[in-house]
């Protein structure tokens, strides 16, 4: 199966677009790349075996479409998608730019796609302030690939000859302005070495949230999958997710690695409480090499205690056979929550094991009462909280980090003698592309399994 991804992937794009883009194109559906469910976390390529590093994916349909074609008022090389190499894990908070290179601008700016005026060079992956020195193309940007199914079978062979050696994250993207779209980061790491000690290379590991919503008093597992030598120790640390200027707090310290796997636990302090929190785990080795991998998904952190599990007869919100408040008709309470056959079942209908002796019993998700009241508040709260990010968000990507005098006054040269910069429509707005995702979370439960103490 691919990863986390339906006929969503496609239309979900189709609400970003710009009212000024061309008829038929703006609103038209991007084809984003999927990848595979079954990608390890950690991979290895040893150079010494063979340079070549594949990457399996999926399209969800091809586009065109069989039988049709680009429309006129599309770029004469649009709907491909093009992989990229990237040496540092990226943070969340940064908005991945809807272009790779100016002269992709200019080329959707001659069909009236985009006002070139409006793009900053944030917004062009080849002067990004952050991702431009770390960035590599897989493909080159005359050698997109079309979107079908055929070259999606045949995946990517990336050659990994003449790279340093390390951590190497990898993006897919999709040219088809406008907007271009990237797709969910592919997931774990690609640990680039030149024999198959671990201690050839720093550190290479990649970390994923259990749980990307937490009650207050939840503990969540952090979890990590590593390439590095005997030794590597592991932080981990939060910072606020609507602040990019806001101090990393470590939350746990210098935790030694065994083996290629770690678990770390998130207990959300009270500055969170109601908030969202970006976490990064730092790797270091005894030789002082360290590497940086982000959750790649927001961590919303609800301002109330996880519902604990209600008596009706206490809170006087019992019901009778009816659905009014009152008695239960004498029906007893145990009888009432077991099958026929007396096994216990929990909430969802699903018959649970004993548990081991000196465990907890499993806790149910049953909400009655005040529990009930309590979830609706918690989504209400959820909801207006991802609003007020999102609405934060987008306004922090029009701040750049370099002057627009001097970017317009290059894309100017750029568009010679025409007497224009740019001349086509001026978009309404520029499209959030990062997507903030990573691996998709393992369910709530198995995240707020323990409970702070």
């Amino acid at each position: 199966m691919l990863r986390a991804c339906t006929t969503a992937c496609v239309v979900s794009v189709m609400g970003l677009a710009p009212a000024t883009a061309a008829a038929g194109d703006g609103i038209r559906p991007r084809t984003i790349v999927i990848w595979p469910d079954d990608v390890p976390c950690s991979v290895t390529v040893d150079r010494a075996t063979d340079p070549i590093a594949h990457l399996p994916y999926g399209i969800p349909a091809e586009d065109p479409p069989a039988g049709e074609t680009i429309t006129e008022d599309e770029v004469a090389d649009g709907r491909r998608h093009q992989f990229f190499a990237f040496s540092a894990d990226i943070d969340p908070r940064i908005a991945m730019p809807e272009w790779i290179a100016l002269a992709d601008v200019m080329a959707a700016a001659d069909k009236g796609l985009v006002d070139a005026a409006t793009v900053g060079p944030d917004d062009v992956l080849d002067t990004h302030a952050v991702l431009a020195a770390s960035s590599l193309r897989i493909d080159a940007d005359d050698a997109r690939r079309p979107i079908t199914f055929a070259t999606a079978e045949a995946g990517v062979d990336w050659d990994t000859t003449g790279l340093a050696t390390g951590a190497w994250i990898v993006r897919a993207y999709t040219w088809d302005p406008w907007p271009n779209r990237w797709a969910l980061p592919h997931p774990g790491v690609i640990a680039v070495a030149d024999d198959a000690d671990p201690g050839s290379h720093a550190p290479a590991h990649a970390v994923h949230a259990a749980s990307d919503v937490l009650y207050r008093d939840d503990v969540s597992a952090i979890d990590g999958c590593i390439a590095a030598m005997d030794g590597t120790t592991v932080t981990g640390e939060w910072a606020f997710f609507d602040d990019p200027d806001s101090a990393w707090v470590p939350f746990a310290a210098d935790v030694p690695v065994a083996g290629d796997a770690f678990e770390l636990a998130f207990a959300p302090p009270e500055p969170l409480w109601g908030g969202f929190a970006v976490i990064r785990v730092t790797a270091t080795d005894p030789l002082e090499r360290a590497h940086v991998a982000y959750v790649q998904r927001r961590i919303t952190v609800l301002a109330s205690d996880r519902p604990q599990d209600c008596d009706p007869a206490v809170d006087g919100c019992e019901t009778s056979s009816d659905g009014t408040p009152g008695s239960s008709d004498d029906v007893d309470a145990d009888a009432s929550s077991s099958p026929a056959d007396g096994s216990d079942v929990t909430s969802d209908g699903v018959t649970p094991s004993s548990s081991a002796p000196g465990e907890d019993e499993p806790a149910s998700t049953g909400a009655g009462c005040s529990c009930a009241a309590d979830h609706e508040v918690d989504l209400f709260v959820l909801v207006a909280l991802t609003g007020f990010t999102f609405a934060a968000t987008r306004r922090r990507r029009r701040i750049t980090s370099r002057p627009q005098q001097r970017w317009n006054a290059s894309v100017t040269s750029m568009d010679g003698d025409r007497g224009r910069v740019g001349g086509g429509r001026r978009s309404a707005g520029r499209v959030g592309q990062h997507d903030g995702l990573g691996r998709p979370g393992a369910g709530g439960r198995r995240a707020a399994g323990a409970r702070r103490r």
